[in-house]
């Protein structure tokens, strides 16, 4: 997607840790609470016992606290770092109040796929966006559905194809424009959606659409972090006259949403 150019930085994660281990980490928070309120206590009575001024006490209070807290924030530092899920920061254009994704069958090996996105401009002069795109099946054909907006390749990395969407201005700070491409696709393939998110996002909404004879009934949806396969969330959903739509407000940064579902032969 599109980014800056600024030296990504290093940042933890805490919203992600399993329940067994917040459970953990709440026993030991309390015991580093009373462990801290002990040695608070042990130095205020010193301070009586061996007839501190007020400064010298205040000292020492400080000393016995900055003390213990370096203790335990080793500890947890490094009790807890391999649980904790660890990203190079991102620097984004764009916040994405929207994004939008519809699949349509139309036949089994033909697709109308639709990519919407409501984007703000978090600086000046930005006059594109970047995209990537990954078909599983045989040919595919795009096009924009903007008027005097247009759509350039820029070339391939892996298994997915880039390509750049050519706004009709160029945007200043703050600014909002709304974009839309659209793919017809052909032949056999693999039966999921999917996306990620690489940029702040407000709301994502992910759509399948089958012909309603097809009688599909169930979809799966599935989040799972990009930079390990493991799938953190998985649901089986039925569907209501051939439509799912999977609506998700303010979905995780580097995080992969997926729908997937089986047609049968």
């Amino acid at each position: 997607m599109s980014q800056s150019q600024e030296k990504p930085r290093r940042l933890f994660n805490f919203s992600e840790l399993p329940s067994k281990i917040v459970v953990t980490l709440v026993i030991h928070i309390l015991l580093a609470l009373t462990t801290y309120l002990i040695s608070l206590f042990a130095a205020i009575r010193a301070s009586y016992l061996f007839k501190l001024s007020h400064f010298e006490m205040l000292l020492l209070i400080v000393a016995v606290s900055l003390l213990v807290l370096a203790v335990i924030f080793y500890f947890f530092r490094h009790r807890y770092a391999k649980n904790i899920p660890q990203f190079d920061a991102t620097f984004s254009d764009f916040d994405v109040i929207e994004k939008e994704f519809t699949h349509q069958y139309l036949e089994k090996e033909k697709i109308i796929h639709t990519r919407r996105w409501k984007l703000k401009a978090l600086r000046n002069g930005l006059d594109n966006f970047k995209d990537k795109f990954f078909w599983t099946g045989g040919k595919w054909e795009i096009k924009c559905n903007k008027e005097d907006h247009r759509i350039t390749p820029n070339g391939n990395i892996n298994l997915y194809e880039y390509y750049i969407y050519h706004f009709d201005r160029v945007l200043k700070k703050n600014d909002i424009i709304e974009i839309e491409v659209e793919w017809v696709l052909v032949g056999p393939h693999k039966w999921f959606m999917s996306t990620p998110i690489e940029e702040p996002t407000e709301r994502l909404v992910l759509n399948i659409i089958f012909p309603l004879e097809w009688n599909i009934k169930k979809v799966h949806k599935i989040i799972s972090t990009l930079q390990a396969s493991k799938i953190s969330d998985q649901t089986e959903v039925e569907l209501k006259h051939g439509n799912y739509s999977w609506a998700v407000k303010k979905p995780k940064l580097l995080h992969h949403y997926e729908l997937k579902w089986a047609l049968k032969a």
